[in-house]
Formats: structure tokens, sequence, C-alpha cells
């Protein structure tokens, strides 16, 4: 089954997919999901955001909703691979080109204080756990330099970096 708009000389129309507003309750979920295959694969869910020729590229946002409840947090965006005998890969990166886009993972401003960020591999049960790796690219003309460090405090002392490998049972 196909859904879209029409096809345009200038422009295309628009097409939105939405719940509707609700006055004394929650409003209504959207769910987008593939069925199950038996003897074949599960059918894959993609968001592509069509190419253009003149200005910056269109943009693909996701974002949760916010809540102005008092003690309450806004709602999450979890990207989860998929679970087999060794689950599916996640990745997120800048697209190759001349020059490639900046990425960034950090957390939000805050009032009172920011969200913790945290890095790392699963605990493995019977084996070993996977490594980390941070790391600038290969360059011709340089390379680009790794910095790890604390933010400063205006009013109290900065965090501390710490720098540890984990126990063993031998070195």
């Amino acid at each position: 089954m196909t859904v879209q708009s029409g096809n345009g000389t200038t422009s295309t129309g628009r097409m939105a997919l939405s719940t509707g507003a609700a006055s004394a309750g929650s409003s209504g979920a959207i769910t987008v999901s593939t069925g199950t295959g038996t003897n074949g694969t599960g059918g894959a869910i993609s968001m592509t955001v069509g190419d253009g020729d003149t200005g910056s590229g269109g943009s693909l946002t996701l974002t949760a909703g916010k809540t102005t409840a008092s003690g309450a947090s806004g709602g999450a965006v979890t990207v989860t691979s998929g679970a087999g005998d060794t689950s599916g890969a996640l990745r997120m990166g800048s697209a190759v080109s001349p020059i490639s886009g900046l990425v960034t993972v950090q957390s939000g401003n805050g009032t009172t204080s920011t969200g913790s960020m945290s890095v790392g591999t699963g605990t493995a049960s019977a084996g070993p756990s996977g490594g980390v790796t941070v790391q600038s690219g290969n360059g011709t003309t340089s390379t680009g330099s790794v910095s790890v460090s604390t933010g400063a405090a205006s009013a109290g002392p900065s965090g501390g970096l710490s720098v540890q490998s984990g126990g063993g049972t031998t070195s």
C-alpha cells in the first residue's frame, strides 16, 4: 500500500500523520510497524528525507514529548538494535562527504544540574566484555586531537577525571 502526496512542479504536497489533542486525558499513540516473517525476514522500516539541489538538505528530527507536570520527566528517546544470537549493530554518524558533518552527543543544558553521560560496553556473564575506543581519524596533513576534560564551575569544585582499569584475576 502506498500513501503519498501528489507530484508537483514547484513543490509537492505536505503530508501529516498525527493523533488529535485531548482536552482532559492522554492523546492517542501512533504505531508504525511491519509484520512478522515466518519463512523469511521481517520487513524493514525506512525514513528518508528527499534530496534537493538548492540550499541545505532537509532535516530529520525525532523529539520526545515534554511535560509541564512538577517533578516529572520528559519522554525518553530509545533506539535499540534487534536481538539475535548476535544483536544487530547500532551506528550513528555523519555522511561521507568532502567535509563530513559534526557529530555531537551530549546532555542538555539545565538550570539546577545537567544530565550525566555514560559511554561503556555491557557486562558479559560468560566471556570478555567489549572494548571502548576513542580516537581521532587518520589524516593527510594532520590528525584531529582527542580532548578529555571536566567543565568549569563558577561556584564550587569542578568534577574529577578518573581513568582506571577493572579488577581481574590475572594481569
